[in-house]
């Protein structure tokens, strides 16, 4: 039986909003069982949980970062860019994606160490690990890709609607200016074991624009 009721295209300005939702981990659930219980390993808050007591739950960070990541954020991405091969219309729709996609692919990493990255979200169940190293440097051409491309002088674009857009109600401007600091934020982080890296990265972040004021807060 089909469904009639099934979609059978996937339209990525639809996608944009689950995307925000899943990659800022803001879901209570997954909040709770990720960030909340997590926290306390590094005793930035004490609780009664068993995060606090050095406890292990698999369920726990499994749940709450590592499934909702490649479910919801990862796997989504990478199938609007395949889309978007033919539907160049949503391009600038893709660029966001793709700042989003850093953003918590940093988290991620920052979590585990390394992690399937390049083979996964494609339905490959035995994707290749990629090293942390890789995973930053990918991270930094993600976002610098994106901020070009959002910069260029685009022709024919789907509008995205400003309640689809829930950061930033499709203010590119912002956008640019997040990812910047996005990349400069993660150069930071490599300050003392890549700082060559770190210092290329972070100069061309500053030069490119970075957030100024409360109001280009994500």
């Amino acid at each position: 039986n089909n469904n009639p009721l099934k979609s059978t295209t996937l339209d990525p300005e639809l996608v944009l909003p689950y995307v925000e939702w899943g990659a800022t981990n803001i879901y209570y659930d997954t909040y709770q069982l990720g960030v909340a219980t997590v926290i306390p390993y590094a005793q930035y808050l004490s609780s009664e949980d068993d995060g606090d007591r050095y406890m292990y739950r698999d369920g726990y960070t499994t749940s709450g970062l590592w499934l909702p990541y490649y479910t919801r954020v990862l796997k989504n991405v990478k199938e609007v860019t395949e889309v978007v091969k033919n539907q160049p219309e949503s391009t600038r729709t893709l660029q966001l994606l793709r700042i989003m996609n850093a953003y918590n692919t940093a988290s991620i990493t920052d979590d585990y160490g390394d992690i399937p990255y390049s083979d996964a979200g494609t339905g490959n169940g035995q994707a290749k690990y990629d090293t942390q190293k890789d995973v930053y440097y990918n991270i930094f051409k993600e976002l610098t890709d994106a901020v070009n491309i959002l910069s260029s002088d685009l022709k024919n674009q789907k509008t995205i609607p400003s309640d689809a857009d829930y950061i930033y109600g499709a203010d590119f401007t912002k956008w640019i200016k997040f990812a910047n600091s996005l990349r400069l934020r993660y150069a930071i982080r490599l300050s003392f074991i890549d700082p060559n890296k770190a210092k290329e990265e972070g100069e061309a972040a500053l030069a490119a624009g970075v957030m100024s004021s409360t109001t280009d807060g994500a």
